[in-house]
């Protein structure tokens, strides 16, 4: 901030960014019979690994939602450098969830499962809202589809948009999975699953 002041300037800015929205398969159904404890440790140790996956890979983390995890990602200079870190970060925190679930299951705990969605566009950056409350966050339809792939994936998914998929199919293993109706979007979307247990390391 003392190097940079206008980081404390009202009203964002337009940035082409890569959105992610992460969370866990049926932890509503989870809820309605674990105690509140238990919940709250669930999603402390998800959280927790959330926030390493992201960070590490200079990720920024919005919002928690509930079990929902809004975070996104930002270029390097000119280049297109968000898409890739998203989808590593994505990729790390799935790993970490398949090891977490495998633990989880042999303790008779909870299934711990995870759903991804990733999406790029443009979007509205930087401090937004009134002064009694302003958030660093970021508005725009990126976000929405973000969510709304997270919603098309199934247990343990990666599912990306094609802006996203763009810029990973030299680096990733991607697969098509037709296109899909999105709540909120007028057209019909093509998107994509990143295999990643397939990822050559």
């Amino acid at each position: 901030i003392e190097e940079n002041p206008d980081l404390l300037k009202l009203g964002g800015e337009r940035k082409r960014i890569t959105v992610v929205f992460a969370d866990l398969a049926n932890f509503t159904t989870f809820c309605d019979t674990a105690d509140p404890q238990e919940i709250q440790e669930v999603l402390s140790i998800y959280f927790a690994a959330a926030a390493d996956t992201v960070f590490s890979e200079g990720g920024v983390i919005d919002k928690y939602l509930g079990d929902g995890i809004l975070a996104f990602f930002e270029n390097d200079g000119d280049s297109i450098s968000s898409p890739v870190k998203a989808t590593r970060a994505c990729i790390a925190l799935q790993e970490w969830a398949l090891k977490t679930n495998k633990r989880f299951k042999e303790q008779n705990r909870f299934p711990f499962i995870i759903r991804a969605g990733i999406a790029t566009g443009y979007a509205k950056v930087g401090n937004i809202g009134p002064p009694e409350k302003i958030d660093y966050t970021i508005i725009g339809s990126v976000v929405n589809l973000a969510s709304r792939l997270e919603g098309v994936g199934e247990d343990n998914d990666i599912i990306v948009d094609q802006d996203t998929q763009f810029f990973l199919k030299d680096d990733f293993f991607i697969e098509s999975v037709g296109e899909k109706e999105l709540k909120g979007f007028k057209k019909s979307i093509e998107v994509f699953r990143v295999n990643y247990r397939n990822e050559i390391t």
